[in-house]
């Protein structure tokens, strides 16, 4: 299981520009289909970048702050999540409010991947030697290559540099961007578990991604079950343990083992079960 914590993660850069600062959480395999980036991002100044859509899925919690903007008239307030699905345009994002959020992006269940930020951050320097950002846009100087564009999305300029190849975008499954608002959800009790209870958000596509809020009471313990794929967890509120590991407020974790949680004074999280590709392997045996 990886643990970290926000405080202690080091500051990077954004393809987006500087008026967002991020600091990476937890990445994932990238030979595998659900790999995964969770980072924190912090909005300083004015955002505008304009409508786009994603080859990946993407989830976006506020944490502090005015709230984010993602669409005309669309925000995501402090405690709201929202879901960005592979193959949907959004946007055009444009605000200048002071916020605090997390942003998880993965492979989605076209099966397409994620590219890691690594390889992201490389194509980025490279093609500065033919060209600028600004604003969510990569644009070229000079003669234009046959197929390519004069101005570009900023991550589909570098995706096709880094893959030598045009980006095909996956069939969306979903219209629009999906906004949850987990304070409007009743908690339920886990069945067996005192102390425990769960805000369930959201099963969504034939790979059963999952969105819940967790909350233990203070003295509490209790058991997730392994699901048969990778989980990303976020502390928003509290602290405790997790596998014996500790956890405070804004610490993150993933894994795909299962999970033992106690707090000493209470603790709530999200939980975001990634796709899964695989079936359980008790699940092959039963065939």
């Amino acid at each position: 299981m990886q643990i970290t914590h926000a405080e202690d993660s080091a500051q990077q850069g954004s393809i987006r520009g500087p008026e967002r600062e991020f600091k990476t959480l937890l990445t994932g395999d990238e030979t595998s289909p659900d790999n995964f980036r969770l980072y924190f991002v912090r909005q300083t100044g004015e955002v505008d970048i304009p409508r786009h859509k994603h080859n990946f899925d993407q989830i976006r919690m506020c944490l502090e702050g005015d709230g984010q903007n993602f669409g005309p008239h669309k925000w995501i307030k402090s405690g709201e999540i929202a879901y960005f699905p592979e193959g949907t345009p959004y946007g055009p994002e444009q605000s200048n409010t002071p916020r605090l959020s997390i942003t998880l992006q993965f492979g989605g269940a076209s099966g397409n991947g994620f590219v890691s930020n690594a390889r992201i951050q490389n194509g980025m320097a490279e093609l500065k030697a033919c060209g600028s950002f600004e604003k969510g846009v990569f644009t070229r100087v000079g003669e234009l290559a046959p197929g390519q564009k004069r101005n570009q999305d900023s991550f589909e300029a570098i995706w096709e540099h880094v893959n030598q190849r045009k980006l095909v975008y996956p069939k969306p499954r979903y219209g629009d961007p999906i906004l949850m608002k987990p304070a409007n959800f009743d908690w339920q009790a886990v069945e067996g578990q005192p102390g425990l209870s769960e805000r369930r958000l959201a099963v969504l596509s034939e790979r059963q991604l999952q969105l819940s809020m967790f909350k233990l009471e203070p003295n509490a313990r209790g058991a997730l079950r392994s699901r048969g794929g990778v989980h990303v967890g976020f502390v928003v509120e509290g602290g405790g343990a997790a596998n014996g590991e500790a956890l405070r407020k804004y610490s993150a974790f993933s894994g795909n083992e299962d999970l033992m949680l106690s707090s000493p004074g209470g603790m709530e999280f999200l939980l975001v079960g990634l796709p899964i590709f695989k079936a359980p392997a008790a699940l092959l045996a039963a065939e």
